[in-house]
This record gives structure tokens, sequence and C-alpha cells, in this order.
């Protein structure tokens, strides 16, 4: 409850010491009782009151503390020169006023026993948030009506949708109706209609990637999930949104680490065009890391819709009738606030966006509690006041976003700003409108605008000089862990980002004059130091004229050791004129993709870590080199025309073929055969999309030709039709997909699938009318079934299913989800002993 500079205060004061020990004291014993009091006060009043009483007590105690702690912050900050211990915070009635608080508390305690309250275990169930659902009482909504029209634009048009999921952020403060707004959009008609799958999930400060994902897989399916592994997880929920468009809602999300977002993202990805994440959160960098889109900010209510809203939950019937005087007090709260700003001095948020204020108080100084101040599109401040008047929060903390600098037209009025001087700023945004302004001006203001050295974060969009300033990339910012720079259009080169000693993330995109990222972007070794040091992951992208990626030459510098030791992931996207060579030698990458580069010639990297290795869009000239990576687990192949040379490359290479687990050939429109025999050790095969694959295994092959295969799914590929009339050679196969690549009237063969089988899932057969039975009677193991998209299917087998099956779904094949009805179908009788039915994406329970 005491915050440090309340302690640091009345360090030598005894007194004021033991009354502080004092009230810690009594709110353990307050806190042994709390558990039982809250479930006690609802048949008994007496305990109620003497919780609200409490409550109250604990209240006056927050806000003294709070203001004891201003006092304190405001002599230190107003006199850093005064010792602050001889400054007493307490003086002027504050003493008496804990002592009347401690007195209260001390009364209420010695009631307890009284009131029969016993001790518990576990935190105070009413500090904790309840967790949101999607229910809505539509009657309590006021003013939201513009919103939800913006909202619901967002999700039934294609906007954000270039990924195959469209995330919308809705941002505002806590309290402004992010939820509700959700909530409402959630339930409109219109929207249910336009999704196959729905979900809401309220995701909590302190919930992991695991615990949202299985609370994603239980709104999916509708039932409890007992898989403990994030893998498991992920694998499930990928398979129930597999060609779905679903909408889910993430609400109250606080957790902004990339990496965290990428996980969950991962399984999101198998939905089909269209499909929407609505994001509710508090904060800029959550909706900056997980949204495809603009924010959606939810602005504060009108003072008539705050009116109405007042008179809701005040008065019955939302009418003041006979209260007059009432009515007159609570306009006047409502219109009190922007005038009285500079009296609130324990404000901590405050979010003035969309206003029409022209100016900041001159008092906001003042407010050293202030923690959060957002200005967005305040265009009448921006025409009336400068940059400058940043100079005056001295105090500022944790994070500081600039928009809109090509209005920043004197250089003098950024330094003057004085980011240099706000040593507590550890992420930083600088924005420009891409094509706007004086660009001379954006190196100018870009050079006054250095931050503390203590910055760990820093964002550059939109850029418009040709070069950047020398503090860029100076070695003097060893705090600095992660660097974006993004949209510099008119920059040429790089600065000596290789300096930055404790980098681990770095982002370069959308540099569309740049044509070699030379040897000065390695910099100076005066670190003694390998260059990019701690640098983890490495993205390049949206950049037209890059051509060549200059090696690292240690020469004189050979003490330094080579560029890039501990690079884990390397990202080129959408690079069409690379042409050059990359880093040699990269020992501690991972992960490589490489997309949109159709003229790179170039030879893998040397890694013998490379775990995942991600080659997309024509890249026909990508050639491996030996010594490459022994230890490539996962290969994903996409939009080549020709993937020849490359599996040449890889067949000299035994050390590539032996160790791949996972291979995943996407968009290859030329390729008929892929030589599955080079890879002994391969467990994972996906085809999708390769309309001229004609052949998997040659004929020759035994059932034992790929012994260790366990999942096989091939998508898409409609020329793979006469492999179906044969066993397929993976005695150990488990897992098996098929959708979309048989004309088959009839499945399946006899001698196609091993009994090892425990799933087949099988979609967009157009032509199929039944399923054979001699075909699935040896699949004693097989557990999960999954029929899609079969619209002529018409019945199931005379003989049933395997009894072995625990869970059937039946899709979009609606002659046969007719005869599969509960009770009343013709083939209930052969499916009502498996525990787990869905029919029309409907859970259909058999306990009964």
């Amino acid at each position: 409850m005491a915050s440090s500079e309340v302690v640091d205060s009345v360090q030598g004061r005894r007194l004021t010491i033991a009354l502080l020990k004092k009230l810690n004291s009594l709110m353990n014993s307050v806190n042994a009782v709390l558990d039982d009091a809250e479930e006690k006060q609802v048949s008994k009043p007496a305990v109620k009151m003497w919780l609200d009483e409490l409550k109250d007590a604990v209240f006056e105690a927050d806000d003294l503390f709070d203001e004891i702690s201003y006092r304190a912050l405001r002599a230190r900050l107003e006199s850093p020169s005064q010792n602050s211990i001889r400054q007493n915070p307490l003086k002027r009635g504050m003493k008496w006023k804990l002592e009347d608080v401690l007195r209260r508390i001390e009364y209420l305690v010695k009631q307890k026993d009284a009131l029969g309250l016993r001790h518990g275990i576990g935190e105070n169930p009413s500090l904790q948030r309840l967790p949101s659902t999607s229910l809505v009482d539509e009657s309590g909504v006021y003013g939201r009506d513009g919103d939800k029209r913006a909202i619901m634009g967002m999700l039934l048009s294609d906007y954000g949708s270039h990924n195959a999921v469209g995330v919308i952020p809705i941002v505002g403060m806590g309290g402004v109706g992010k939820t509700t707004l959700a909530q409402i959009v959630y339930n409109d008609n219109v929207v249910r209609e336009r999704f196959d799958l729905m979900a809401w999930v309220c995701v909590s400060k302190e919930a992991d990637v695991s615990e949202v994902t299985k609370d994603i897989l239980e709104e999916v399916t509708g039932r409890k999930c007992f898989s403990t592994t994030l893998n498991q997880l992920q694998v499930m929920l990928k398979e129930k949104l597999n060609g779905k468009k679903f909408l889910l809602v993430l609400d109250d999300v606080w957790n902004d680490k990339y990496a965290h977002w990428d996980i969950l993202l991962r399984p999101l990805k198998s939905g089909t065009e269209g499909s929407k994440v609505v994001v509710t959160t508090r904060h800029e960098t959550v909706a900056s890391v997980m949204g495809t889109v603009v924010a959606y900010h939810l602005r504060e209510l009108s003072d008539d819709d705050c009116w109405c809203l007042f008179l809701k939950h005040v008065f019955e019937e939302g009418k003041s009738g006979r209260h007059i005087e009432l009515e007159l007090i609570g306009r006047e709260i409502l219109s009190e606030l922007p005038k009285s700003l500079s009296k609130l001095k324990h404000l901590r948020y405050m979010n003035l966006s969309g206003s029409s204020i022209r100016r900041l108080p001159a008092t906001i100084c003042k407010l050293y509690n202030l923690q959060t101040l957002i200005l967005f599109e305040c265009k009448e401040l921006q025409g009336d006041c400068s940059i400058k008047e940043l100079g005056e929060l001295q105090h500022l903390q944790e994070q500081l976003r600039i928009c809109s600098l090509q209005n920043v037209t004197i250089p003098r009025d950024a330094l003057q700003a004085n980011l240099k001087g706000k040593k507590n700023i550890k992420k930083l945004k600088l924005e420009w409108d891409n094509g706007d302004g004086d660009f001379m001006s954006h190196m100018e203001v870009l050079e006054q605008l250095q931050p503390h050295r203590n910055i760990e974060s820093l964002s550059i969009d939109g850029y418009g000089g040709s070069r950047f300033p020398a503090w860029v990339g100076d070695f003097y910012y060893s705090n600095m862990v992660s660097l974006k720079l993004t949209g510099c259009w008119q920059c040429s080169s790089l600065p000596p980002l290789g300096q930055l000693v404790s980098l681990e993330d770095l982002w370069i995109t959308g540099f569309d004059q740049l044509v070699v990222v030379g040897p000065d972007v390695y910099g100076n070794c005066l670190t003694k130091k390998p260059p990019f040091a701690s640098l983890k992951s490495l993205t390049f992208e949206l950049m037209p004229k890059w051509q060549e990626w200059s090696a690292y030459n240690t020469g004189r510098y050979d003490e330094c050791g080579a560029a890039f030791p501990l690079l884990q992931e390397l990202y080129i996207r959408e690079c069409p004129a690379l042409t050059g060579a990359l880093p040699g030698h990269l020992p501690s990458l991972t992960t490589l993709k490489i997309e949109g580069c159709p003229q790179l010639v170039a030879s893998l990297p040397r890694s013998p870590d490379i775990l995942r290795l991600h080659l997309k869009d024509n890249n026909r000239l990508m050639r491996f080199v030996k010594p490459c990576s022994f230890g490539l687990y996962h290969l994903i192949i996409e939009g080549f025309n020709c993937i020849d040379s490359l599996l040449q490359d890889m067949e000299q290479m035994c050390g590539l073929t032996s160790s791949l687990q996972e291979i995943e050939i996407k968009n290859c429109c030329e390729v008929k055969i892929f030589p599955v025999e080079m890879f002994p050790e391969l467990k994972t095969l996906r085809f999708s999309s390769c309309p001229r694959l004609q052949r998997l295994f040659p004929p020759e092959a035994n059932n034992d030709y790929l012994k260790n295969l366990s999942s096989l799914e091939i998508m898409d590929c409609p020329g793979l039709g006469s492999f179906l009339n044969r066993r397929l050679p993976a005695p150990n196969l488990s897992r098996f997909m098929l959708l979309g690549c048989s004309n088959l009237a009839s499945f399946p063969g006899e001698k196609l699938l091993p009994s090892t089988l425990t799933s087949l899932k099988i979609g967009d057969f157009q032509n199929l009318t039944s399923l054979d039975f001699t075909g699935l009677r040896h699949l004693t193991g097989l557990r999960e079934l999954e029929i899609c998209n079969c619209p002529k299917l018409r019945s199931l087998p005379d003989e049933g299913l395997p009894f072995s099956l625990s869970s059937l779904s039946v899709f979009l094949c609606p002659l046969l989800e007719h005869r599969c009805q509960p009770y009343t179908g013709e083939d209930w009788p052969k499916i009502c002993h498996i525990p787990h039915i869905e029919i029309s994406f409907f859970q259909i329970s058999c306990q009964s």
C-alpha cells in the first residue's frame, strides 16, 4: 500500500514508522478472513455492512498514502538539491488523518471475531477481475451506434485480410466500453450469419499462450480439453479451424510480446479467408503487435450519453423524476473534469484523443503521477502548439509515441522537447506521415530528437531523410534491445547498427532506395565485441532495389570475431532484386525464411542448427552448399515452379536429407514427382495446392518404405488420385488427411490405409457417394473420423463404423447429416455409441 516515496519520506521518524507497522499488522489480520467474509456477506447483512465499511477505510488509507507519495515526489522533484529527509510530507494534519484511519480499521478488526469470521487461505476474490462473457444487456448501452457500425464494417469487409486472419484491435482506457462494444457486435445477427465459428475468450494478465490456446479450443469445440502440451493444443485447434471462417474475440489483452502472439496466431491461420480476430486492450503496444489494421480508438461517451447512462444506474427506470437537485449535482460532476485538470494530482491516465483542446494547461507538468497521456488527432492542439511543450513534461516514463512529425518544421522546437533528458523513457516511437513535408527538415528534426541513453526500444517510421543522424546506431545506446526502421523510403544506406551491443531484435522494412547493405552497417569494433553481438532475430522486407548484402570483413578487427554470433531467426521477404550472397556463417541460426526473392542466387548459410527452413515464391536459383546444416528438422518449400535443383543439392548432402522430419510443399504448380525416398527419417509430410503432382512413392515401394512416417496431409492435389489404388507404404502412419484430391465415388480402397491409423479426415470429395467398409474394418485403432464437404455422400456403411471411434465429425454433407440426426436419422444407430459427435458444427451429447 505504501510506495517507496512514502517509506523514504518517513525514514528516521520512529512514530510514523510505528504507525505504518501497525497498519501492516492490521491488514494482515483482515486479509486472513476476507475469503470467509466474501462468502458470508450474501446471507448475513451484518457481514456485508462490515465488509463495506472495511473497504471504505482501506480506500481512505490508500488515498492517504497516495497523497503522502504525491507530496514526497513533488518535494523531491521541485527541490532536488535539498535533503528529502528534512522535508516532512506528514505535516499539516496528515499524521492525525493516518491515526484516524488506523483507529477505524482497528475497530473493524476487533469485530471480526464477533461476526464469526474464520481464517481462510488464498487471495481476496473481490480484488480479482471477473472474466467477461459474450452476453450483454443492450438496453444499458448508450452512444455506441457509430462505433458498432465501424467495427462491423471492418468485420464484414476484406479490410485487414491481406493476411490469412484479419486482426482488429479496439483500444481505450479501462471502463470506457471496449468489452461492451465487442459484445454488441459479437451478438449482432448479421455478424453471426457471416461466420462459421465464433468464440469469446477473456484473457487475464497472467494467461500464457498455452492457457489462451486451450480456452480458444474449448470455446470452439464446446467441450473440456485435457491435453497439456502446447503442441497438442495447437494441432487440435488448427484442425478445428481448418477451412472454416471464424470470428474470435480476445477480450482485455495485456501481453504485448510479439513472440507470444506469433505462436498464438499459428493455428488461427488455418481458418479460411475472411476470418477475423477482435482484440480489446488498454495498450497501444498490444494493438501495434497484434493488429493487421489501424487500431480503433474508442472514445469517451458524449455528455448527453454519459447523462443517460448516469440516469440508468442512479434512478429507477432511468428518470430523475422528483430529484431535480440530484440531477443538477450529477451534471456538475460530468462537466467538472476538463475544467479542473490541474487539480487531479493523482491522475495516472489521460486520453484527450479527438478532443478540441487547443493548449495543454501549464500546470500539467505538476501532474507527477501521470503515466499515460494520449493526444491522438487533437487537430486544434497541433495547430496551436509545438512539440517543444514536451520539454515541460520532465518525468515521463516508460513509453512515448510522437506522430505526424512532418508538422514539425523548426528543428529547435524538437530540441526543446528534450528527449535526451527524459531518462525514464524506455520505449520511443517516432512517426512521420510518409511522403509529406520537407525532407531536409526530417533529417534536422530527427537529429534533435535524440533520446536518453537508457532507451531500450526504438521505432522510426515514415522518416523521409536520405540518411540517419549519427546518434542512430551509436554504441552509446548500450541498453537498446529492439529497433524498428520502417518506411524510411529515401534512405540509401543504413547506420552502424552492429555497434548496438545489446540489440536482440532488428526490423528493416520499406527502404525503397537501399541498394546495398554495405560494410558501414557493421560499425567499428570499439567495444571489442563482434558486430551484432546479441542479435537474435533479423528481418528485411519490402526493399525493391536491394541487390547486395556485403559480408563482414574482420581485417584489423580480427579480435572481435565474426558477425551475428547469436542470430537465431533470419527473415527476408519481398526483396525482388536481391542477387548477392547471404552471410556465409551463422552458427546459431535455427529458422530461415526467404520469400519473394526470385533473383536470389546464393548459398544457404552454414549453420549446425538450422531447424526450420522456409523458401517461398519461386526461389528457383537458391542453392545448398557444403558444409551446410546437419540439423535441419522442418523444411517448407512454397511457390516454386521447379524444385529439382534444390532437391539435387540436398541429395548430395546426406546430412540434410537424413535429419529432416517435417516437409511441407505448397503452391508448387509444376511439381510432378516428389522423391520421398530421399528422406528416411520423415515423420510428417504435407502437400497443398500442387495440381500436377502425380506420384509420391515409386511403384516398387514395399510396405516398410517410410517406416517413420506418422502423419500425411494432402490438400488440393487432384493429380494424385491414382495412388489411392494401392497400399500406403507407411506401416506406422497414425494420421491421414485427404482434401480435394480425388474424384472417386467410393473410399477408401481395401488395401489403402494401414491398421495403425488413429485419425482419418477426408473432405472436398465432390463425387463421393459411399464409404467402403472393406477399407475401414481393419482400422481397429481408429479414434477420430472427420468427413467434410462431400455433398453426394448418401450414407454410412451398412456395417457401421469401427467400434474404436471416440470422435466423429460430419460437416457440409447435407445428405449424410440428415441421416445422422439424433434418434430420428436412419444412420443414428450406427454412431450412437461414439462419445463425441459433431453434426453440422453442433456438438451432440450421447449420454442419455
